[in-house]
């Protein structure tokens, strides 16, 4: 079928002609092109009774939430080891971009870029564990973030997770070099973490 990308998304008649075809995640263009396409209508996800509303920026990076940020899922490392030592099943997931992953990473972590997590968490996480998320997390990004009604990775992340039907889901504050003071293993592929932040 000539198919070279996943994901791919073909448009077939009754006789399995192909009609159009779409490479790749749908931008919210080309899944307003799908939808009209099929002569379906799109919910509007604003009036759920979830009260999300999601949309991305043109780079497809910002999620916008109706939802206000909750600062209670902030963990530090110390809490994050502690809960570890305790033998407690938890998932650590990284949703940064797999470039920022591959540059340093946190030894044992998952990496699923967020604009991953609404396909890959439900197959690769599971729900019967704490998950906690490490986006790089920055107090001032976040506070930015919410005054202009958008979240940032971190929040974001924890929100499409809790809607997948996650039930105990964190993040992270400590950053790559406040771990490796509190004793986790960073992998880098260049250069030692400095102290610069």
């Amino acid at each position: 079928m000539g198919v070279d990308g996943t994901p791919t998304l073909l448009l077939v008649d009754e006789t399995g002609k192909i009609l159009l075809s779409w490479v790749g995640k749908l931008t919210p263009e080309w899944e307003r092109d799908v939808i009209n396409r099929l002569g379906l209508e799109r919910a509007d996800r604003s009036s759920s009774s979830s009260s999300e509303s999601t949309s991305y920026t043109g780079s497809g990076q910002i999620i916008r939430y109706n939802k206000e940020s909750d600062l209670s899922k902030l963990m530090t490392g110390q809490e994050f080891a502690r809960i570890l030592h305790a033998g407690k099943d938890t998932s650590f997931v990284d949703i940064r971009s797999r470039e920022d992953y591959a540059s340093a990473l946190i030894a044992g972590t998952l990496n699923i870029p967020l604009d991953e997590i609404e396909a890959r968490a439900f197959h690769e996480v599971p729900k019967d564990q704490t998950v906690l998320i490490y986006c790089h997390y920055c107090p001032v990004c976040e506070n930015q973030a919410s005054e202009q009604g958008v979240h940032t990775f971190c929040s974001a992340g924890v929100d499409m997770l809790t809607d997948q039907g996650f039930a105990d889901v964190t993040y992270m504050s400590d950053d790559l070099y406040t771990l490796k003071q509190t004793g986790f293993r960073i992998l880098q592929r260049t250069s030692p973490l400095s102290d610069s932040r």
